[in-house]
Protein backbone atom coordinates (compact mmCIF):
# COMPACT_ATOMS: atom_id res chain seq x y z
CA UNK A 1 0.00 0.00 0.00
CA UNK A 2 0.87 3.92 -0.38
CA UNK A 3 1.19 4.15 2.93
CA UNK A 4 4.06 0.97 3.52
CA UNK A 5 6.36 2.63 1.20
CA UNK A 6 5.66 5.73 2.30
CA UNK A 7 6.42 4.60 5.70
CA UNK A 8 9.64 2.98 4.28
CA UNK A 9 11.03 5.98 3.50
CA UNK A 10 9.97 7.66 6.92
CA UNK A 11 7.51 10.08 5.52
CA UNK A 12 5.29 11.00 8.13
CA UNK A 13 1.61 11.26 5.70
CA UNK A 14 1.69 7.46 5.81
CA UNK A 15 -0.75 8.04 8.19
CA UNK A 16 -3.46 9.41 5.66
CA UNK A 17 -3.43 6.61 3.06
CA UNK A 18 -3.69 4.18 5.93
CA UNK A 19 -6.53 5.59 7.43
CA UNK A 20 -8.40 5.61 3.75
CA UNK A 21 -6.87 1.84 3.13
CA UNK A 22 -8.45 0.92 6.77
CA UNK A 23 -11.73 2.64 5.63
CA UNK A 24 -12.18 1.23 2.90
CA UNK A 25 -11.75 -2.17 3.73
CA UNK A 26 -12.07 -2.77 7.72
CA UNK A 27 -12.14 -6.44 7.48
CA UNK A 28 -10.23 -7.56 4.94
CA UNK A 29 -6.65 -9.40 7.20
CA UNK A 30 -4.22 -8.22 3.85
CA UNK A 31 -5.56 -4.54 4.65
CA UNK A 32 -4.74 -5.46 8.39
CA UNK A 33 -1.58 -6.85 8.09
CA UNK A 34 -0.22 -4.16 5.96
CA UNK A 35 -1.75 -1.42 8.39
CA UNK A 36 0.48 -3.22 11.35
CA UNK A 37 3.67 -3.95 9.08
CA UNK A 38 3.05 0.07 8.29
CA UNK A 39 2.74 1.29 12.22
CA UNK A 40 6.15 -1.25 13.00
CA UNK A 41 7.82 0.89 10.33
CA UNK A 42 6.97 4.02 11.81
CA UNK A 43 7.70 2.80 15.38
CA UNK A 44 4.93 2.95 16.90
CA UNK A 45 5.12 -1.28 18.04
CA UNK A 46 1.69 -1.09 20.53
CA UNK A 47 -0.80 -0.11 17.29
CA UNK A 48 1.19 -2.71 15.46
CA UNK A 49 0.42 -4.89 17.50
CA UNK A 50 -3.21 -3.89 17.65
CA UNK A 51 -3.42 -4.26 13.76
CA UNK A 52 -1.37 -7.53 14.04
CA UNK A 53 -3.92 -8.83 16.41
CA UNK A 54 -7.25 -7.80 13.69
CA UNK A 55 -5.17 -9.35 10.91
CA UNK A 56 -5.17 -12.51 12.30
CA UNK A 57 -8.54 -12.52 13.92
CA UNK A 58 -9.41 -12.17 10.43
CA UNK A 59 -7.58 -14.52 9.00
CA UNK A 60 -3.74 -13.77 8.42
CA UNK A 61 -1.58 -16.47 9.19
CA UNK A 62 1.93 -17.14 11.07
CA UNK A 63 3.68 -18.35 7.89
CA UNK A 64 2.64 -14.97 6.64
CA UNK A 65 3.64 -12.96 10.07
CA UNK A 66 6.71 -14.88 9.79
CA UNK A 67 8.15 -13.84 6.62
CA UNK A 68 7.76 -10.04 7.61
CA UNK A 69 10.45 -8.82 8.87
CA UNK A 70 8.72 -5.82 10.23
CA UNK A 71 6.54 -8.55 12.24
CA UNK A 72 7.92 -11.30 13.27
CA UNK A 73 8.98 -9.85 16.42
CA UNK A 74 5.92 -8.06 17.71
CA UNK A 75 3.12 -10.31 19.85
CA UNK A 76 0.10 -9.76 18.72
CA UNK A 77 -2.68 -8.02 20.75
CA UNK A 78 -5.64 -10.64 21.23
CA UNK A 79 -9.08 -9.33 19.76
CA UNK A 80 -12.58 -10.73 21.87
CA UNK A 81 -14.25 -12.60 19.14
CA UNK A 82 -17.33 -10.38 17.60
Amino acid sequence: SQAYYRALMGRKDYAVSLATALELAPDNGDVLERAAETYSIAGERQRAEEFLGKAIAHGVTAKSIQRSEYLKALKPVSQAPK
